[in-house]
């Protein structure tokens, strides 16, 4: 409790280090174009020097600097790999494309690396609530208050199917203080997916198969036939096999 707590301390100092650094320059500029102009700056001009210091995308740039924590650990807490991945944001509905990113599955944000327009890389924690949505690769998030117009106990969710339902996913990982000599820094879980369908604004757990039977229980047979005939198993199933079972769910309850 008390190292979270240092930790927790030593992050909010830095950031306020980092705003409190971009707060001094920017004044610096303002005071210096003031003596050269002696005059006062307009609303217009303020918003160009902002454009000028910070580039115009500063919404890109939002959010709070981002302190890694278990370095040391054996593994890492994001999602698909330890390095960036070029993806693409969408930010208050202004998409961003081939931009640097992770996802932090134990934090459940978005960490974005970027460069500010003097070159300056930073690297964030994004602010979840001003995300819409993200793409890793062939994997797409959607922010869960925009998706079911609420809260839940994660910012984000893997959208793999949507066509008449949707069948939604959420990782998780965890750090694991367990100190030994395979993990003498401690270690970071592996992935855990959880499924759900969401349909009406209502989510619905599907753990197993048999969650699946009973969410589509009139045709129960039928899927298992389908299950069979294509050797999928449900909790081992790639995305492209799931986008397969769920188009077959689909037409079935079209039918019914």
């Amino acid at each position: 409790m008390k190292e979270e707590l240092k930790i927790s301390l030593r992050h909010y100092f830095v950031s306020f280090c980092f705003i409190l650094i971009l707060l001094v320059n920017f004044e610096h500029r303002l005071f210096a174009q003031s003596m050269s102009n002696r005059g006062d700056i307009p609303c217009q001009d303020l918003l160009t020097n902002i454009d000028e210091i910070y580039g115009s995308d500063i919404k890109l740039l939002n959010g709070e600097m981002y302190m890694p924590a278990n370095t040391n650990a054996e593994g890492f807490p994001f999602l698909l790999q330890d390095e960036f991945i070029k993806g693409d944001l969408s930010i208050k509905d202004v998409f961003y494309r081939n931009v640097l990113i992770k996802y932090d599955l134990v934090a459940d944000r978005i960490i974005l690396h970027q460069n500010t327009i003097e070159g300056k890389p930073v690297t964030l924690l994004l602010n979840s609530a001003f995300v819409d949505s993200v793409y890793l690769g062939k994997l797409k998030f959607v922010n869960t208050k925009e998706l079911i117009g609420k809260d839940t106990l994660k910012n984000f969710m893997e959208v793999i199917y949507d066509n008449g339902f949707k069948l939604v996913s959420t990782h998780e990982k965890s750090f694991i203080g367990t100190y030994n000599n395979l993990t003498p820094n401690g270690s970071f879980s592996d992935a855990n997916t959880t499924y759900y369908i969401l349909q009406n604004n209502q989510l619905s757990k599907i753990s197993n198969k048999r969650d699946l039977f009973r969410y589509f229980e009139s045709n129960k047979k039928e899927i298992k036939k389908f299950l069979r005939g294509n050797d999928i198993k449900f909790r081992k199933a790639t995305n492209r096999e799931l986008k397969q079972l769920m188009n077959f769910c689909n037409k079935l309850t079209e039918e019914s």
